[in-house]
């Protein structure tokens, strides 16, 4: 059962490590911006599933953002925190 839904943006800082506190702990989180310099999107869960899709970016773990309760945590600039880059999210708890 779905319980909450938000819509939100942020903009890359180029840093390697970023926490970015969320309205609430999503279910499922889904990022769309860029992984590498391509356009990229993420789908991520509190039970660390990643699922990813970029037609220039691989799917290396270490580097994918990932959710912990109510924060976003993001692992490396080239995904999905490229500075100066518009990152949209869809979060649903």
């Amino acid at each position: 059962k779905m319980e909450h839904l938000a819509l939100g943006t942020y903009t890359g800082d180029g840093a390697d490590s970023r926490t970015i506190e969320l309205p609430f702990a999503p279910k499922l989180a889904i990022l769309m911006g860029y992984i590498n310099q391509s356009a990229g999107m993420s789908i991520l869960t509190q039970t660390n599933d990643r699922f990813i899709a970029s037609s220039g970016g691989g799917s290396s773990p270490q580097f994918n953002a990932k959710l912990k309760n109510d924060t976003l945590i993001i692992c490396n600039r080239f995904w999905h925190n490229g500075g100066g880059e518009t990152i949209q999210y869809i979060l649903l708890g």
